[in-house]
C-alpha cells in the first residue's frame, strides 16, 4: 500500500519555526486521510491542480475549438473529481466539489460562449445542463448533488470484503475487520466476539 506520510515541521511559519498548521495524515492511492485539515489542504491543492489543467484546455480551444472544448468537458473535465467523491466523505468533500463545480460551470459557458449567469438565470437551460445526456441533457451533473450517492456506491462494495459473511451453506466467512473490531470500537468500547459494526456505535465506539 502505497503511503505518504504528513510529518511535523514540513510547514514553516513566517518565523521560520515548524507547524502543524495543516494538521496529520497519510496519503492511501491519493486519498487523504487523517485530521479534517489535513484533508481539506490536500484537496485545496488538488482543486489548483484541476484548474489549471482545465484553464490550459480551454484557452487555447475557446472561441475557434468549441466542438473539441466540449469534448473535453463532457469525456474528462467532469470525470476529474469523481474519485474523491467516491472515496472522500461527503462533509470533508463537498467544499471541494462545490468550488469546482463553480470552474466547471464557467469553463461550460466558455464553451457555449454565454456567461455563467446565463446558464444560471435561465431556468430551462440550467435543467439541461445538469440533467444526463439519456435524459437529453448535456451529462454536466452538480457534484454536490450527487456526491452522496457517489460515496455510498463506492463504500456499498468494500462493505462486502470488510465485513463477515454467512454463505447459503451456513459457513461463516471473516471479513478484513473481524480481528480489528475492537479497535475500531476503542479501549471505552469491549466487544463480544460475536459483535460486527451494527454494535459499535451503540457501544460507543469512535469509529
Amino acid at each position: 500500500m502505497k503511503k505518504q506520510a504528513s510529518v511535523w515541521g514540513a510547514t514553516k511559519g513566517e518565523d521560520g519555526q515548524p507547524t502543524d498548521e495543516y494538521g496529520f495524515g497519510v496519503l492511501v492511492y491519493g486519498i487523504a486521510m487523517g485530521g479534517d485539515d489535513y484533508i481539506a489542504r490536500y484537496l485545496d491543492r488538488k482543486l489548483e491542480e484541476v484548474t489549471r489543467h482545465m484553464e490550459s484546455v480551454t484557452k487555447p480551444t475557446a472561441g475557434e475549438h468549441t466542438q473539441t472544448l466540449w469534448a473535453f468537458i463532457y469525456y474528462c473535465f467532469t470525470q476529474e473529481t469523481q474519485y474523491w467523491a467516491q472515496n472522500v466523505p461527503p462533509r470533508l468533500s463537498g467544499p471541494f466539489l462545490r468550488k469546482f463545480d463553480e470552474i466547471l460551470v464557467k469553463t461550460t459557458a466558455t464553451c457555449f460562449g454565454v456567461s455563467p449567469d446565463t446558464l444560471y438565470g435561465d431556468t430551462l437551460a440550467a435543467k439541461r445542463l445538469r440533467l444526463p445526456t439519456r435524459m437529453t441533457g448535456c451529462g454536466v451533473r452538480d457534484m454536490t448533488d450527487v456526491m452522496h450517492a457517489a460515496f455510498l456506491g463506492a463504500w456499498a462494495p468494500a462493505m462486502r470484503a470488510l465485513t463477515d459473511k454467512i454463505g447459503l451453506n451456513g459457513i461463516h466467512t471473516p471479513g478484513f475487520l473481524h480481528d480489528h473490531m475492537q479497535e475500531l470500537a476503542g479501549p471505552a468500547a469491549p466487544i463480544g466476539a460475536d459483535d460486527d459494526l451494527r454494535h459499535l456505535a451503540a457501544k460507543g465506539s469512535h469509529l
